[in-house]
């Protein structure tokens, strides 16, 4: 899968995530063991990825996500359920939180809402 990265200083790149799976790119930015971690084909500083996104938009996307910075972010989150994703935001203690296919620092989120679908007559 094609990714965005956004780090703290600014600086962004894209790279390319094989067996990208959010969840474990998540814990591995968590894990204080390291200071550097490899994303695609880039060696990054660990605790300045600010956030990691997938570089197509998912058209299925059923919940938006709003950040500190005003940017939206709209994105697939199998069976959305509100109380398990704010667990999930809330265990991470401000480190880095995966939400469907993306991964954040749970600091950065300002809010997240189910996206309202359209009824067509």
């Amino acid at each position: 899968m094609e990714v965005q990265v956004k780090m703290i200083n600014g600086l962004n790149f894209e790279t390319i995530i094989e067996e990208y799976n959010a969840q474990i790119l998540a814990e591995t930015l968590n894990n204080q063991e390291y200071s550097m971690v490899i994303i695609g084909d880039v060696i990054a500083q660990r605790y300045s990825v600010v956030r990691v996104i997938p570089k197509v938009e998912n058209p299925e996307a059923n919940v938006e996500i709003t950040l500190n910075d005003n940017t939206v972010i709209k994105v697939y989150v199998e069976n959305y359920n509100p109380l398990v994703v704010l667990q999930s935001i809330n265990s991470a203690g401000g480190g880095m939180v995966a939400i469907g296919e993306v991964v954040l620092q749970a600091s950065q989120i300002v809010r997240i809402m189910r996206i309202k679908q359209e009824t067509v007559f």
